[in-house]
C-alpha cells in the first residue's frame, strides 16, 4: 500500500481506528505518526464568541477604563487566560513595538476551550458584566 505524503484522519469510530492501525502497519521505517487531542468544537467556538460579544456589549474595559473592541477583547481574554494558566507566552520587540505572541483559539483542545470559556464567564462576573448562559454548548462535542 502506498501511503500519501500527509493524511489527517479523525478517529470517529472503531472502523477508523482499525484503518489507521492498518495504515501505520503498512508504512516503511522512518515515517512519523503524530496524534493530536480533539480541537475545540464549533459549538464551543460559537459560545466563546457569543460570550466575548456579550462582554463588549456590557462595557468591557481594560483596567485603565478604556473600552475594548470585539477583536481587542478576544486578544485580552485569551492572553490573560494563558497567563492565568501558566502557558508560555512571549512579549517581543517587533517593528519598534512590544507585541505579545499567543496561541490561536483554533489550536485549543476541547478541554482548553472549556477552561477559556469558564475564564471569560468568571472574568465577566468579577466585573459585574452579564453574559448569556452558554448552557449545553460549553462542553459540546
Amino acid at each position: 500500500m502506498s501511503a500519501p505524503e500527509r493524511r489527517q484522519i479523525v478517529l470517529g469510530s472503531d472502523l477508523h481506528r482499525k484503518f489507521v492501525g492498518s495504515l501505520v502497519a503498512s508504512l516503511d521505517r522512518g515515517w512519523m505518526v503524530t496524534l493530536d487531542a480533539p480541537r475545540r468544537s464549533i459549538p464551543q467556538n460559537s459560545t466563546l464568541h457569543m460570550l466575548i460579544a456579550d462582554a463588549v456589549a456590557g462595557g468591557l474595559a481594560a483596567d485603565n477604563g478604556r473600552r475594548l473592541t470585539l477583536s481587542e477583547a478576544k486578544v485580552a481574554f485569551v492572553s490573560a487566560w494563558m497567563m492565568d494558566e501558566g502557558m508560555e507566552s512571549d512579549i517581543i520587540a517587533f517593528g519598534g513595538h512590544a507585541v505579545q505572541l499567543r496561541r490561536s483559539t483554533t489550536e485549543l483542545s476541547k478541554e482548553e476551550c472549556a477552561r477559556l470559556i469558564d475564564f471569560v464567564m468568571a472574568s465577566c462576573a468579577q466585573r459585574g458584566i452579564e453574559v448569556r448562559d452558554p448552557g449545553e454548548l460549553r462542553g459540546a462535542a
